[in-house]
């Protein structure tokens, strides 16, 4: 398989001079063709700061996802799959990260539902017969 840069990729190995472990999620950052095909991977922490950047072989490394390995990753548990996420849970997480931010998006969601309301279309009538045939005219409630 031909990886490329920023592609998301697992170690397949412990690398304890690097404080790395088998199964710690990377992105390749660089590729090297010669002497030999390798990777500079780039491992970072929860915050995103870099803890590793160590050049690694293709044998050293796995793709994270892929469609066609999906199913052996789930059967063989070799990495953790992440779930999805609750959307009132995303909710939270983003009010309790941004405040105000959460609340300007929440307001203009409302405003833009009340004007949706206010100017929907009335559609109740359409097929109603008169005595020229359908309305053929929607109304603006």
């Amino acid at each position: 398989m031909k990886r490329t840069e920023l592609d998301v990729v697992v170690l397949g190995e412990d690398l304890p001079d690097e404080g790395l472990v088998k199964g710690t999620v990377g992105t390749i950052v660089m590729i090297f063709d010669t002497p030999t095909l390798g990777y500079l991977v780039e491992f970072c922490d929860e915050e995103g700061r870099t803890i590793a950047m160590p050049a690694l072989l293709p044998a050293q490394i796995k793709s994270y996802f892929t469609p066609g390995i999906l199913k052996i990753l789930l059967v063989n548990n070799n990495f953790p799959v992440a779930n999805p996420v609750d959307p009132d849970v995303m909710a939270g997480l983003m009010r309790k990260a941004a405040p105000v931010e959460w609340d300007t998006q929440k307001r203009r969601v409302y405003e833009d539902i009340q004007r949706l309301m206010v100017n929907r279309l009335d559609y109740s009538g359409m097929f109603e017969m008169n005595r020229h045939g359908f309305n053929r005219h929607l109304r603006v409630i």
